[in-house]
């Protein structure tokens, strides 16, 4: 096994948020929630899906406006399987310019709108300006 060591130029990012996505109660609507709402820079993004029996899409928005769920486009859409818990991480991070709002469901494509059986629970690490 090799260790390599690396020289950090910069602070790569300098907080981390964390986002729960509840199961609305009742037949209430899913809500899309604010992570951040000016710039942001994402570094990495941990989605845990541990308490569900089907996998989860995180779809992330880059807006400080409303977002109408199930009709517009997200940013990115992130998997995360059944019962698992999983990390993607972005070396170069991933640029939103207006802000961060973020929304998980049962289905990958923009006009899913179900939300999944039991709580998801998302940490962002992040640089907001």
């Amino acid at each position: 096994m090799s260790v390599y060591r690396t020289t950090i130029e910069a602070q790569v990012a300098t907080s981390v948020v964390s986002q729960t996505q509840s199961f609305p109660a009742g037949g209430a609507a899913l809500a899309v929630e604010t992570i951040s709402s000016s710039a942001t820079e994402v570094y990495a993004v941990v989605v845990d899906n541990s308490l569900n029996t089907e996998a989860c899409y995180l779809k992330g928005f880059d807006t400080t406006g409303g977002v109408v769920e199930g009709v517009d486009k997200p940013h990115l859409i992130l998997k995360a399987d059944a019962g698992t818990k999983v990390q993607y991480s972005f070396d170069n991070g991933v640029s939103l310019t207006s802000g961060l709002k973020a929304m998980v469901t049962t289905t990958a494509v923009t006009a899913g709108v179900t939300a999944p059986a039991s709580d998801v629970q998302i940490f962002y690490l992040v640089t907001v300006t």
